[in-house]
This record gives structure tokens, C-alpha cells and sequence, in this order.
């Protein structure tokens, strides 16, 4: 029988690495490894399991013993980030330098003032910068180090960083005016005779609705644009307007939820995802620290009531395993 002592750590890390990545280059490239180390970790775990835990297909993904496994690897890793931050808790708070944190305005509302005032209780010596921008502004920055940590949707155009992190399955909805007493069904085949409202060009949103519209052969007709959520659902809570937004993005203007009405995406949900990451020189305890008290603060106050007040998100608005400690 095969004993945890049999395996590697390092076998382990590039093994999640790969299916949170979805290929060896791109987990390479978040553990800063070259790819034939990758490939070398995978082939010593599967030699030691005697199973095959990755499958041919691209992106990766698991076999059925890969995803037991995977499920375990997780829990494993959780247990020992939660001992180490305990070991340095005490050093933490003495902490004094500037930490400057950029995230997407989808949180400004509810999380970051929380975030903010927990991390002046547990790091009192510090100081905080909060910068709102979007996804791609917001991987540039870290990589650029104008930033410390950063809060963004994967946009699968940039490569990973170290310490990467999902934090939260962010599926996309429907919205549309309460009284407009429409479903989506009518929205998509543009017989609604609401105007139709889309994020600027620029903006990693606007591609993903694009793509998913073209993926399923949806062709609305040409819509006003804007680079701001609040905008749209503002404009939209006005009447005689839809559109294709986020759980997380509607979640945040509650004031407007009496006007709004959400609804599912027909055949089929897709969905963003939302990771914490930083640059190479930003001590990983603080980035854990900074995911601990974000998981439970995105739980009770955006995913708890959303999910209450829509229950037919269910769980695909849900943290995601890997950011439990």
C-alpha cells in the first residue's frame, strides 16, 4: 500500500499546478519551474500511485484516481498553510511597510472597506494602498510591481503567478429591468425590444460574453457600450435595458436589487473566476493572511444573501476549494 512518505511535495504542487493551469506550461510558469521539471513531477507521482492521474485532454484535466487525489492534495495543503501562517501570526503584526493592494471594482463596495479595516487590526504598523482598475490593468500592475497583491478575473491571456490562488466561481447572469416581466429566452432572440448593454471593447468582460455569444451563435443587435458595471445596472434599473453581467458584479449594487431582476443563462452556465496573487517578493504569509480574511467576508456578505435572494445560483457561485486555509 502506498504510504504518504512515498510521495513528494514538490510531486504534489506541480500536480494542482497543472489542473488549476490546465497544461505544463502554464503551471511551469506559476511555480517557476522549466516544463520538463513539471513533466517529471507527474511522471514520478504517476509512477509511485501506479495510476494515471492527468488525461490527454487540453486544458488538462483529471482522470477519476487524479481527481480523488487532487481532492485530498487540497485538503493537504490547506492544513499545512493553516500551520504555517499560525507559526508566523506573531511575526505579522510588527509588520511595518506599505502594503498596496489593486482589485476589481466588483469588490469596492462590500469587501474592501472590511478588508481594509481587518488588516489595520491584525497589521496595525503598516500602511494600505487600495487601487481599483480592471483584470488585465491589474495583472500588469502586479507584474510591473506597482502592486503588491492582486484581486482579478483570470483572463487566461497572461501567464500565472506564483502563489496564484482562486478565490471565487463567478458564473454569469442575465439581468433585466423587475417590471420588464421578460425571460431570458426572449432576451437572447433580441425580441424583447429592450436595448441591449455591453462592456467597452477594452475590457476582459466584453470578450468573454463576445466569445460565448459567438460559441453560441447569439447575434443581438449593436448596444450601447460602458466601462462600469454601476452604470450599466444603473442605467438598466431605469428601464428599457438589459444585459450579460456577473453574480459578483450584480451582488455589489444592492441598493438597485428592488429594480433589477437576474436571471439564468439557457443551455448551460459559464462562468470567471476570481484569484488573489502578488509579486515574487511579497511574503506569502501576508498573502494568506489577506485570503483568509477575504473567503469569509466574500461568504457572508456577497455570496450568502446573493445566493438567498437568487437560489438558482446554488453553487455556482461558491468559493472555490483551493482558497479554504
Amino acid at each position: 500500500m502506498i504510504q504518504p512518505d512515498d510521495l513528494s511535495l514538490k510531486w504534489l504542487a506541480s500536480f494542482r499546478a497543472v489542473l488549476r493551469c490546465g497544461s505544463i506550461r502554464g503551471a511551469a510558469d506559476r511555480l517557476g519551474l522549466v516544463p520538463s521539471t513539471v513533466s517529471y513531477h507527474i511522471a514520478r507521482l504517476e509512477a509511485v500511485t501506479g495510476v494515471a492521474l492527468l488525461t490527454e485532454e487540453r486544458p488538462v484535466t483529471p482522470t477519476f484516481e487524479g481527481e480523488a487525489l487532487l481532492a485530498c492534495a487540497d485538503e493537504a495543503f490547506a492544513a499545512l498553510e493553516r500551520g504555517l501562517f499560525r507559526l508566523s501570526a506573531p511575526r505579522l503584526s510588527g509588520y511595518a511597510q506599505t502594503i498596496q493592494i489593486a482589485a476589481i471594482e466588483d469588490l469596492d463596495a462590500d469587501v474592501v472597506p472590511a478588508l481594509s479595516h481587518a488588516l489595520k487590526a491584525r497589521l496595525p504598523a503598516c500602511g494600505l494602498v487600495f487601487t481599483t482598475r480592471p483584470s488585465h490593468e491589474i495583472r500588469r500592475m502586479v507584474a510591473n510591481g506597482e502592486a503588491h497583491i492582486g484581486i482579478a478575473a483570470e483572463t487566461g491571456e497572461q501567464q500565472a503567478f506564483a502563489g496564484e490562488v482562486r478565490l471565487l466561481h463567478d458564473p454569469f447572469i442575465l439581468v433585466a429591468p423587475a417590471e420588464a416581466g421578460l425571460d431570458a429566452q426572449t432576451l437572447l432572440a433580441g425580441g424583447s425590444g429592450l436595448r441591449f448593454l455591453r462592456y467597452g471593447a477594452g475590457q476582459y468582460m466584453r470578450r468573454r460574453i463576445d466569445a460565448e455569444l459567438a460559441r453560441r451563435r447569439i447575434a443581438l443587435a449593436p448596444a450601447e457600450e460602458y466601462d462600469s458595471s454601476a452604470a450599466i445596472l444603473g442605467t438598466i434599473a431605469t428601464g428599457g435595458a438589459w444585459t450579460i453581467t456577473t453574480a459578483l458584479n450584480y451582488a455589489r449594487l444592492s441598493r438597485l436589487h428592488g429594480a433589477l431582476r437576474p436571471m439564468a443563462l439557457p443551455k448551460g452556465a459559464f462562468s470567471r473566476r476570481i484569484a488573489l496573487f502578488h509579486t515574487p517578493s511579497f511574503p506569502q504569509e501576508l498573502a494568506i493572511l489577506v485570503r483568509g480574511l477575504m473567503v469569509p467576508m466574500l461568504i457572508e456578505r456577497v455570496i450568502t444573501p446573493t445566493r438567498k435572494q437568487a437560489p438558482w445560483l446554488g453553487d455556482s457561485f461558491a468559493i472555490d476549494s483551493a482558497a479554504m486555509l
